[in-house]
């Protein structure tokens, strides 16, 4: 990734978590966390990545999210001075789940010597 779209990403990201956090009244969107973004070295793509706390409802805020998508896009638009506004596309990011998954097994491991 470029340098240029590394930066675009950081501006993505933080710009699409103020609205989020500010604009959005969508409760699905309440426990969304986004945890990167990364952009194409064209800036014409943007894939968004995040997390739900409750493992149940990320189905209902990937749909929320897609829903969203051009209201967010607008907002990007007008709040960034860039000459292409990207596409959005939303990922789950499930790395929290898989890490919490090998936490879990190495406190069995560990309980299990103890005894």
């Amino acid at each position: 990734m470029s340098r240029r779209a590394l930066q675009v990403s950081r501006q993505v990201q933080e710009t699409l978590s103020l609205l989020l956090e500010q604009e959005i009244r969508d409760p699905r969107l309440h426990l969304v966390t986004l945890t990167k973004v990364h952009t194409t070295d064209d800036l014409k793509q943007a894939t968004v990545y995040f997390s739900v706390l409750e493992d149940e409802r990320r189905g209902e805020a990937i749909r929320a999210l897609r829903k969203a998508s051009g209201f967010l896009r607008r907002e990007l638009s007008a709040r960034l001075n860039l000459r292409y506004t990207p596409t959005l596309s939303f990922v789950l990011d499930d790395s929290f789940v898989q890490t919490k998954h090998l936490l879990d097994i190495l406190d069995e491991i560990s309980a299990e010597q103890k005894t």
